[in-house]
């Protein structure tokens, strides 16, 4: 009998493990301004968003790759988060007031 219910348990997980893999994930690539290691940081913080499953972001290219489950957030969603850290998207520029907080290698613009 406990061979039987461990067997069912075992089966029952591997299914759900392999049921877990399955959940659509899509992937997006976008320019994200920035400078160093620091906004590399701030940048790939995205990935502590739910819904965030990775997130990488270049300093030479300027170019993040994000792995998300579009389900549980949106493509504009990351694009705001990143904004409102004061960065500039390709489709969001962040807020004067929230670029102005970052630290003063972080800032990208020039005038």
């Amino acid at each position: 009998m406990r061979l039987i219910l461990f067997s069912a348990l075992f089966l029952g997980g591997i299914t759900f493990l392999f049921s877990q893999n399955s959940i659509k994930k899509d992937t997006l690539s976008f320019i994200v301004k920035g400078n160093c290691g620091m906004c590399e940081k701030t940048i790939e913080s995205v990935q502590h968003e739910k819904g965030v499953v990775v997130s990488d972001w270049n300093k030479e290219t300027k170019e993040i790759i994000v792995i998300y489950k579009p389900h549980k957030i949106r493509e504009d969603e990351i694009h705001k988060f990143i904004a409102k850290k004061g960065y500039d998207t390709n489709l969001i520029k962040a807020e004067k007031t929230d670029y102005e907080k970052l630290h003063f290698c972080c800032k990208y613009h020039n005038d």
